[in-house]
Order: C-alpha cells, then structure tokens, then sequence
C-alpha cells in the first residue's frame, strides 16, 4: 500500500520542506511510486533540497542524522524525470550508500547500477524509459560518466 502525495505532503513531511513547495510537490509525486514502508524508510534516512543559488542554513534539527539530497533545479522540470531523479538520490540513501568520494571505480559503478535497479523496483514499467536514459546520461556501469570517478582516489 501506498501513500497518496495529499498523505505524504499532510502528515509525513516535517516543517522544512514548507519553504519549498514546489520540491515537496515532486518528492511528494515521487514517494507516492513507493510502499508506505520504502517511502517511510527514505524520509527517515534522507534530507531533500534543491540548489538555486540562495544561501541558506538547515539546522541539525531538520537534518537529524540524514543524509542531505540536493536535486538540481534543471532536474525538476519534467516530472517524469523529476520522479526518476528524486528516486534515484533516495535509492542511495535507502540502500546505505555513503559518499561517493574515495569510491574505486568498480565500487561507484557497482552503487550507481544498485541505485538504478532499486528505481526500476519502484517504478512502473511506463518509467523505464526515462530511467534507461538517465542511467545513459549518468554514472553506473552503463553511463557516459562510466570511467570517471567522481572524485580522485585516495593514495593506498
């Protein structure tokens, strides 16, 4: 069973996503694709907020040991690539990805592709399409990033 994007705006989104509303509409839509436990589980895990040039503070209140998510603002443009990528960045957090710095290559391949599988699980068939394309857009084994990683690798 599922949350409506009505539910999930109401009762499961906390005060900092008000300042957003246009955000909270996207990830309220793409939430709505997920079980009620999923989507509980990725709430509970990550903070999501977009990049638009204005500086701002988020206390650790609101961050409560979640991992921050920062969706481009050209990425919420089309919905339906919108909800591929919320989902996507959600996926790391849902799936306890860390950071993808100091990632070998094979490593960051190997979590991109998880990523991608976890939003095809979520998703229904009417996305893969837009999900193939984002995968051929990004990083993961199948991507135009593929070979480069997102930051140098540390000296072993």
């Amino acid at each position: 069973m599922n949350y409506t994007v009505e539910e999930l705006i109401e009762c499961k989104f906390d005060d900092s996503y008000l300042f957003d509303e246009e955000l909270a509409c996207h990830l309220a839509d793409a939430l709505s694709y997920l079980t009620k436990v999923d989507a509980d589980k990725v709430l509970e895990s990550a903070f999501f907020t977009r990049y638009r040039g204005d500086s701002w503070h988020l206390s650790q209140k609101q961050i409560r040991e979640r991992s921050v998510i920062i969706i481009d603002e050209k990425d919420l443009n089309e919905r339906n690539e919108a909800i591929v990528t919320i989902l996507h960045e959600a996926g790391h957090s849902f799936l306890g990805h860390g950071n993808s710095g100091g990632y070998s290559l094979e490593d960051m391949n190997r979590t991109e592709d998880e990523c991608w599988n976890q939003v095809r699980h979520w998703l229904p068939p009417e996305f893969h399409e837009c999900i193939d394309k984002a995968e051929r857009l990004g990083s993961g084994s199948k991507g135009t990033m593929a070979g480069r990683p997102c930051r140098p690798q540390a000296q072993q």
